[in-house]
């Protein structure tokens, strides 16, 4: 069952592999990949894969924001590279909007 219930800090785990999304290092810089790794909870490492959940106002539409860096997950411009990394840039912006769904397989999962 999901644990997710809205704004809040948050792992993502890809159920597949048992890994965590990870901020490659927590690294500020434009542009910084997202990896799948695994499973960190130290101090210096373990925040690279957490996540803040902001609610926007528009439902089910959150801004999702490492919570070492401070940097969005920004969806690839559009050029069909389908890239997520982190960004500093203007939570305006659509490509820093996530909507949350429930996957439909009974699993509770999002």
């Amino acid at each position: 069952m999901s644990d997710f219930t809205g704004p809040g800090y948050y792992t993502i785990v890809a159920r597949h592999v048992d890994k965590r999304l990870d901020l490659d290092a927590g690294k500020k810089t434009d542009g910084t990949k997202l990896q799948l790794y695994r499973k960190l909870d130290d101090a210096t490492w373990g925040p690279d894969q957490q996540f803040l959940f902001a609610y926007t106002g528009v439902v089910d539409e959150y801004l999702i924001i490492n919570s070492k860096s401070g940097t969005y997950l920004t969806a690839s411009g559009g050029d069909g590279t389908a890239q997520i990394t982190g960004n500093l840039i203007s939570p305006r912006e659509k490509r820093v909007r996530w909507k949350v769904k429930p996957v439909k397989d009974g699993s509770g999962a999002y």
